[in-house]
């Protein structure tokens, strides 16, 4: 799919003291390794060696109404701003990521090879990833590292760049880009990085 924009990006909107009470509600629940598609579920056990290859991080699952009320906006003003008007039914949960020193995740995307299979649950069930979402917690003076990079096709369309998303630089500021769209959180060399990500889905492209 070609895109007028591959990304979409607000700074500094999310108020600090709602990262700062986002941090602190997530932090004290139950937080769990990040997982990597196909891997079982844990029972207080290690990542796979191939698991922490691609993926180091530490996951909470947040289901607030008021998390979501401060978040969604932002999807959805960029999904008109960038000219993707994607069709979008609601979110998933809100991933907090945590990573901490050496922890990372490696070059993915976020769409699903195929719509969700979940009969029980028609909020996903035939639905796909559309957009997703990084929102950044904490004050990147607060670590180093982990920068957010992003990789779309050149202009010619025969080859691939891939960028450093700078203006994620500072508390409160928010990513947005379509889920098919490949990047990666380099490893974090010094302190820890927080950040909520979520995902919008809906109907699968036609």
């Amino acid at each position: 799919m070609v895109l007028e924009n591959y990304y979409f990006w607000f700074k500094n909107v999310v108020p600090s003291n709602v990262c700062k009470d986002i941090i602190k509600f997530a932090t004290i629940q139950n937080k769990t390794p990040g997982l990597i598609h196909g891997e079982e579920k844990f029972n207080n056990s290690k990542k796979s060696k191939e698991g922490l290859k691609l993926r180091d991080s530490d996951v909470v699952w947040l289901r607030d109404q008021w998390v979501f009320q401060e978040l969604h906006p932002f999807a959805h003003e960029a999904n008109k701003m960038a000219n993707w008007n994607f069709e979008l039914d609601r979110s998933e949960s809100i991933q907090f990521t945590i990573y901490g020193k050496n922890q990372h995740y490696g070059w993915h995307v976020d769409a699903n090879a195929k719509v969700y299979d979940c009969p029980n649950d028609l909020t996903l069930h035939g639905k796909t990833r559309k957009l997703s979402m990084s929102v950044i917690l904490n004050d990147p003076k607060e670590y180093k590292g982990g920068e957010f990079e992003i990789e779309y096709p050149t202009e010619d369309k025969k080859g691939y760049r891939t960028e450093i998303v700078k203006q994620l630089d500072s508390i409160g500021s928010v990513l947005v880009f379509p889920s098919f769209v490949r990047h990666r959180v380099r490893p974090v060399t010094k302190g820890i990085r927080y950040s909520a990500v979520i995902w919008f889905i809906g109907r699968p492209f036609k």
